[in-house]
């Protein structure tokens, strides 16, 4: 709930980057952070989630066919600079 609400608070300007600890079960049914994540992708803000792979399709029509990444170092790294050079602009 707490962190719901930390989600829901994120104002104007909008931040760099937003880490969420996962997108699970609940936000697959349309509950726990779903709203609240949807928001913050229609705003343009980088989003950062962990997705187990049961919850890829899940994943992929809850975004509409958001990047996923390899849990790789490198690749989440790459993925980190060009957001954040997108985010300032």
């Amino acid at each position: 709930a707490h962190a719901s609400r930390v989600l829901r608070a994120i104002g104007d300007p909008a931040p760099d980057l937003v880490v969420c600890n996962r997108f699970g079960n609940l936000e697959r049914q349309g509950q726990g952070f779903a709203s609240e994540l949807l928001s913050l992708m229609a705003r343009g803000v980088p989003l950062l989630t962990v997705v187990s792979t049961r919850h890829l399709d899940a994943w992929a029509e809850f975004t509409g066919g958001a990047t996923v990444l390899p849990a790789d170092a490198a690749a989440v790294a790459a993925w980190l600079e060009g957001a954040l050079a997108t985010s300032a602009s």
